[in-house]
């Protein structure tokens, strides 16, 4: 899919521990998400949702301080309007579950993110649920 065909650039913050991650997952979206802020934990993530109120958050599960299941709960509560996707490095079914399960509705394996995540952004932003990569 050609990522500058979707209807418009959603607002999103990337959340993940691993700062270069961070800056290349922002190269990956670049074309069809304006990224609005990045957080090195959940908590972090949240607080800056709380404040810029974007369309969707990429979480990564394993964080300090507040890992993505927490955070995804959280957003789920407080503020659920914001989409959420999981990118990750964890391939194991028990962690896709627990990934909807905590109120994510797209699960993406980080080595498969460069291919898929357009796909991943378009069902996510139309109430699908997706799954790539494990």
């Amino acid at each position: 899919m050609d990522l500058t065909n979707l209807p418009k650039r959603y607002r999103a913050i990337i959340a993940d521990d691993d700062p270069m991650f961070r800056y290349a997952l922002r190269a990956i979206v670049n074309e069809i998400c304006e990224v609005i802020a990045e957080a090195e934990n959940g908590l972090a993530a949240i607080q800056a949702a709380e404040a810029l109120h974007p369309d969707l958050v990429f979480l990564d599960i394993s964080m300090p301080v507040l890992d993505g299941f927490q955070a995804a709960v959280q957003f789920r509560r407080d503020l659920p309007t914001i989409r959420i996707i999981i990118v990750t490095s964890h391939s194991a079914n028990a962690y896709v579950e627990q990934a909807f399960q905590s109120g994510a509705q797209v699960y993406v394996v980080k080595g498969s993110a460069v291919f898929q995540i357009s796909e991943a952004i378009e069902a996510v932003m139309e109430g699908r649920t997706f799954r790539a990569g494990y």
